[in-house]
């Protein structure tokens, strides 16, 4: 089941960075212009840290307790300010508890 969590987690975050490339950062004007960067290296950082996740998750064969809770963790509050943020009308927070449940299943 880490290797399905893994990979959701994975098309999680390369889906969240084209799509922020490719939509959301040519409409948003911030100001001033200097935050627009930050903006920017504050949305991949967190495809970077989907992919971090992805990676334990498939490199490490006997993850104890305490990270796959934290893995867990960490993708179900990713999951639950998606939803929240959007008013559950996207379905990136589908992806995200998908998986976090799948992360819990190697407990």
């Amino acid at each position: 089941m880490e290797t399905l969590a893994a990979g959701l987690a994975i098309f999680a975050a390369l889906a969240h960075s084209a799509i922020g490339e490719r939509y959301i950062f040519p409409k948003v004007r911030i100001e001033p212009a200097r935050y627009s960067l930050l903006f920017r290296l504050i949305w991949h950082c967190l495809s970077v840290g989907w992919l971090c996740g992805a990676a334990l998750l498939i490199g490490s064969p006997a993850l104890d307790h305490r990270t796959i809770g934290a893995l867990a963790a960490f993708y179900a509050a990713s999951a639950l300010s998606n939803a929240v943020a959007t008013r559950w009308r996207h379905f990136g927070w589908m992806v995200l508890a998908a998986v976090s449940l799948l992360t819990l299943t190697g407990w």
